[in-house]
């Protein structure tokens, strides 16, 4: 029987993360994380928990079919596909501990024991607060930093200022892997293919998301030419909505979010 955990504190709290416990017949209990909160929630309570109970939990992928099929009607995008991946997460959970391992040594009987990490830096007004926190970051041993808030800004009119920013972060940051967030907000695409043109001198690792994520026309010219590599995916879902990504030439680096696209029945 699926039950979630109410309204847990998150950054993303006008998404609302979400906590989903399984429990089988024999007392076994899985857990996962998903989105879309109180209407998650909902779409978990009132449609996923009709597919679940009595189910057998081993056949996860045709359990992902059924809840895919049965929640249809909630949009085969967004919320819906936000609930499905708390209950498959939890559902990977259950098979890990009926197996006596980890959901990392299901996939490899050698998993990666160490995995590089990022942190966000967020913009602000005032240089010496953000390129304070790269000094932090560096202190702490992130191997790479990432400066968002890029989409505050224009890149006709401010793109001398996004230069001039980007180069003050590089050089703060040394050798370590440097990139930057958009958040979707870019329209123009010819404006953000001369910028990163532009960004190229300092070697950033990805632009986020310049554009839209339904631009996958403006996308795919982007990505034809910008030396700088374009990322993006955070706002897809399902496999089928990333070979759609992968066979226009959407992006040079796709970045499924495993809580959100779908779990890692989708991601793998």
């Amino acid at each position: 029987m699926p039950t979630v955990a109410r309204k847990p504190a998150d950054w993303r709290g006008w998404m609302g993360q979400i906590c989903v416990r399984l429990e089988t017949d024999e007392g076994q209990v899985g857990y996962g994380m998903g989105g879309g909160g109180e209407a998650g929630m909902h779409v978990i309570d009132t449609v996923l928990r009709g597919v679940l109970e009595k189910a057998d939990p081993t056949p996860i992928e045709d359990l992902w079919e059924e809840m895919f099929s049965a929640t249809l009607a909630f949009g085969r995008k967004g919320l819906a596909i936000m609930a499905i991946s708390a209950v498959d997460l939890a559902l990977w959970d259950l098979r890990a501990k009926a197996k006596d391992t980890t959901v990392a040594h299901l996939l490899s009987e050698q998993p990666t024991a160490r995995l590089p990490m990022y942190r966000t830096i967020s913009k602000d007004a005032d240089p010496n607060c953000w390129l304070g926190q790269i000094e932090q970051a560096l202190t702490e041993g992130y191997e790479a930093v990432k400066i968002g808030g890029l989409g505050q800004m224009d890149p006709t009119t401010d793109a001398d200022a996004i230069v001039d920013m980007m180069r003050q972060a590089r050089r703060v940051s040394g050798d370590i892997r440097l990139m930057a967030d958009v958040g979707m907000r870019w329209q123009d695409v010819d404006a953000v293919a001369a910028l990163c043109h532009r960004l190229a001198e300092v070697d950033l690792g990805w632009l986020e998301e310049p554009l839209p994520a339904d631009d996958l026309d403006g996308y795919a010219r982007l990505a034809a030419t910008s030396p700088v590599p374009i990322a993006g995916g955070e706002h897809e879902f399902t496999a089928r909505g990333f070979a759609e990504l992968m066979a226009r030439g959407a992006h040079h680096i796709y970045q499924p979010d495993v809580c959100w696209c779908g779990g890692l029945t989708q991601l793998l």
